[in-house]
């Protein structure tokens, strides 16, 4: 027998709560005798924890043993699937899913040394959660620090090709900057989550994407800002004040640069002529 419970799960929002990375859902299942799932995906990217019971999960070629404590991700489109291995106990998990802007595949599990980590992250996403103080902007941090943990470990995964350094470290320098989409740029700041000087993290990124930190952080602003213009709700200036724009005139300048339209008139041309793709959406 098998049993779902949801938990948590994310009302529509708009805004910029409505931009990855967001919580989707929480869920806790509970399966009881013997059991061996046939191939299952998700569209969006999931994490479960054991809590009771052991499980051998199977994903491609790669195969694992889970049981109490253990954290799985499953990352989109990736079928896999699961075998009870102790019919006579309960088998029960927590799972989150969760999207964000980048379907990348992450590692199916994190090296024993980045677990404290990972649970602490876990244990606040949940905590929140279910305790009846849902925060989409603290579930967007949380989520932001688990991304970076990942990425810091895929190159470690066994039985995976390995991201470059460089590759690594754009990864990382990019979660970053989507998270902190409503600050003004500071290169000292993501330097030092780099681990790099302010001269190098420039000159690394510009020679990864053909565009300094800052412009492409400004590209980022802009594109969520035409999202978040898509809701008639939310004025040009609480956009403005969100993403961290100087004023309704700073944001405008900067957004009829990039796009030739003021912000006032991509609103109503995205009510006249339906959703179009965001300045830029291609290219990041």
């Amino acid at each position: 027998t098998r049993c779902v419970r949801t938990l948590f799960s994310a009302p529509a929002l708009p805004g910029l709560e409505a931009i990855p990375p967001r919580l989707l859902a929480v869920y806790e299942y509970v399966s009881t005798g013997p059991w061996h799932t046939a191939l299952i995906s998700h569209p969006h990217h999931a994490l479960s924890q054991v809590l009771s019971g052991q499980a051998r999960v199977r994903q491609g070629k790669n195969r694992w043993t889970v049981g109490p404590g253990d954290l799985s991700f499953y990352s989109p489109h990736q079928p896999y699937q699961g075998e009870h291995l102790r019919p006579d106990e309960p088998y029960r998990i927590f799972s989150l899913r969760f999207d964000f802007a980048s379907t990348q595949a992450w590692p199916s599990h994190l090296p024993g040394w980045l677990h404290g980590e990972a649970q602490r992250l876990v244990d606040a996403i949940f905590s929140a959660a279910v305790g009846g103080r849902p925060d989409p902007l603290a579930f967007k941090g949380l989520l932001l620090e688990l991304m970076d943990l990942c990425l810091r470990s895929q190159a470690l995964q066994p039985g995976r090709p390995a991201l470059s350094a460089q590759a690594t470290l754009l990864a990382r320098a990019k979660t970053w900057l989507q998270g902190h989409l409503g600050e003004k740029f500071d290169l000292d700041a993501l330097a030092a989550h780099l681990g790099l000087s302010p001269s190098r993290t420039g000159h690394f990124f510009k020679s990864a994407t053909g565009r300094s930190p800052g412009a492409y952080h400004l590209e980022m602003r802009l594109q969520a800002a035409a999202q978040m213009l898509t809701d008639p709700d939310t004025t040009v200036t609480a956009v403005a004040d969100r993403l961290g724009f100087a004023g309704i005139h700073h944001l405008s300048r900067r957004f009829k640069r990039r796009l030739s339209l003021s912000p006032e008139a991509w609103r109503r041309q995205q009510a006249k002529s339906g959703p179009m793709p965001a300045p830029g959406e291609a290219a990041v």
